[in-house]
């Protein structure tokens, strides 16, 4: 059978109260017990004290010779006496527990042990159920000339004494009773503020397993449940964050795959075009610019393959970089050597400001990025200017390679950097090159930021050291 918490609980709370109430109970009942009993005892004890000169009185005027015979003759007279005063059963035994009087003769009683302690010089009590009900038998040892001679009984009945502890019996049982019907409302009650937050808390589950991750749930109980609460928050806010960083790599993941077939396609269209045509033609001029265009569409196939499997490689921290001390400005001059005739077919000037400085770099990574700055520069800015400037910064060295082109969308400036990336005003990149830049710089413990204004300027910004401020 499946118990709900809230019954758990109420459950639990009612354990815990039947053994406190337990504890309670039996510690009060014998207390009463006991305090029922010494009261009885003291009354008898201080009754026996008050008359005890009476028959001590009795025994002055003995001058015969057996003094059990006197106990015997003046027992009757004793016990009545008694009797009439205490208002008590009253029975008086010799040193032989031989009964000599007893004031109630319809009524006979066994020689419990308190006539043995008694006759032995002690003054003792028991309690025995008899017919009558509950009996306190109260044993006084009777001395002539230093020596037990016999013992008074008392028998006091203790039927409303015991009246009592019953009636306290059904008092507590009956508080039990209605304290374990009030443990339960009250739990019942109570459960509620534990139980709803959890109910919320399940509701706000079930939301997410639907995949909603926007709501928050608010609950203010100052224990470990709101504790608990803020942690759920959390936790739903970073898998919110978590899937929402999955959908945008899925995003990223399905324009890279569509960029890429655009630009695997192209140049394959134009190769299969043109060797089918080759067959056809008979001019050898016709078939050599036909040859050399298929030969330069296989040649930018075969570089944009090896730009994926680089910034592959990268992405895999496969790309070992060696950074160490290096001047700037022959990687740089090298870099731009390599480019120079493409520099003067495009009538680009070329301002370098940098001096000589040595920099913390792998020499061909740096040589790599220096040369993919400058080549979307040709491509794409459609500049007449690049120009190079260095800057400290603190202990940082930062290069600026500017350009006077058609700049870049202030939306489009941290895009740059994803391979394929088409920019707002159509223009597309044709290649992985700012990417692999920026995951070399960050490999040597460098960063890139670009900066731009439509229609005057675009600026890179390498930096050169262990931080990653600009």
């Amino acid at each position: 059978m499946k118990i709900t918490l809230r019954y758990k609980l109420i459950l639990q709370n009612i354990m815990i109260f039947f053994l406190v109430f337990l504890v309670i109970y039996f510690v009060m009942i014998n207390t009463l017990y006991k305090s029922v009993i010494a009261k009885s005892v003291d009354f008898v004890s201080k009754s026996v004290s008050e008359y005890k000169y009476y028959i001590d009185e009795i025994f002055k005027d003995f001058d015969g010779d057996n003094i059990y015979s006197f106990l015997k003759e003046k027992s009757p007279i004793i016990s009545e006496y008694m009797h009439s005063k205490l208002g008590i059963q009253i029975e008086i035994y010799d040193s032989r527990k031989e009964l000599m009087s007893q004031t109630s003769p319809y009524n006979k009683y066994y020689v419990y042990q308190d006539i043995y302690y008694s006759l032995n010089g002690k003054i003792t009590y028991i309690i025995k159920n008899e017919n009558e009900g509950k009996l306190l038998f109260f044993a006084s040892p009777v001395y002539y000339d230093n020596e037990v001679i016999g013992t008074v009984r008392y028998i006091y009945p203790m039927d409303s004494e015991f009246s009592i502890i019953r009636n306290n019996n059904i008092i507590f049982i009956l508080m039990g009773i209605f304290s374990v019907f009030s443990v339960f409302i009250m739990s019942y009650i109570v459960s509620f503020g534990i139980l709803n937050p959890l109910k919320k808390l399940k509701t706000e589950a079930e939301k997410i397993s639907d995949g909603n991750f926007n709501s928050e749930i608010y609950i203010n109980t100052g224990d470990e449940i709101e504790e608990l609460t803020k942690s759920f928050n959390k936790m739903s806010e970073n898998i919110n964050i978590y899937v929402e960083n999955l959908k945008n790599e899925k995003d990223k993941q399905k324009r890279f795959v569509d960029n890429i077939a655009h630009e695997l396609k192209t140049p394959l269209t134009s190769i299969i075009g043109y060797s089918e045509i080759l067959p056809k033609l008979s001019d050898e001029k016709d078939i050599k610019k036909s040859l050399d265009y298929i030969n330069n569409q296989g040649k930018r196939l075969l570089n944009l393959v090896e730009e994926m499997l680089y910034i592959s490689k990268l992405n895999q921290n496969s790309i070992e970089v060696k950074p160490k001390m290096n001047n700037i400005n022959t990687i740089l001059g090298d870099a731009l050597e390599t480019l120079k005739p493409r520099l003067d077919k495009f009538f680009i000037k070329i301002y370098n400001n940098i001096d000589d400085i040595y920099v913390y770099c792998d020499y061909e990574k740096t040589y790599e990025c220096f040369l993919n700055i400058i080549d979307n520069s040709i491509k794409h800015s459609g500049c007449s200017i690049i120009s190079f400037k260095r800057y400290s910064y603190g202990k940082d060295i930062l290069i600026s390679i500017t350009d006077n082109g058609i700049g870049i969308e202030s939306g489009d400036i941290e895009k740059i950097f994803e391979p394929f990336y088409s920019c707002s005003n159509g223009r597309k990149s044709t290649g992985l090159g700012l990417g692999i830049v920026k995951d070399i710089m960050k490999k040597q413990n460098g960063s890139i930021k670009a900066e731009s204004k439509k229609n005057f300027y675009t600026k890179i910004i390498l930096k050169f050291s262990g931080s990653d401020n600009i």
